[in-house]
């Protein structure tokens, strides 16, 4: 991740993410090559899951789906759903954010 979406992610996480327990799912969370700045750590907090979803076993990925376009989770699973630098790759958005408002708990 750059250090400008690293920046945006803070700030996004210190106004939203308040000290309440938390279940946060990071689509797209495997790590390129020497890349050192990971949602992860912004959430780091003993209130709050990451879960790292991605389509390729790597670092920070603690699930790894079999399809991109169906995630392994109930219904209203998610309080928080973070996906950066991977829309782009995402060749049928509408069918993928369907599934993510499908896991995401309502007022998420």
């Amino acid at each position: 991740m750059h250090r400008g979406s690293f920046r945006i992610a803070r700030r996004f996480v210190d106004k939203y993410f308040s000290d309440r327990e938390l279940l946060i799912a990071d689509l797209g969370s495997a790590t390129a090559s020497g890349q050192t700045l990971t949602y992860k750590e912004l959430i780091n907090n003993p209130k709050r899951k990451y879960v790292g979803i991605d389509i390729f076993k790597g670092e920070n990925v603690d699930v790894v789906l079999e399809d991109g376009y169906k995630f392994p989770f109930p219904d209203n699973h998610f309080d928080f759903i973070i996906s950066g630098q991977t829309i782009e790759h995402i060749e049928y958005p509408w069918v993928w954010f369907t599934e993510m408002a499908r896991i995401l708990k309502q007022g998420g």
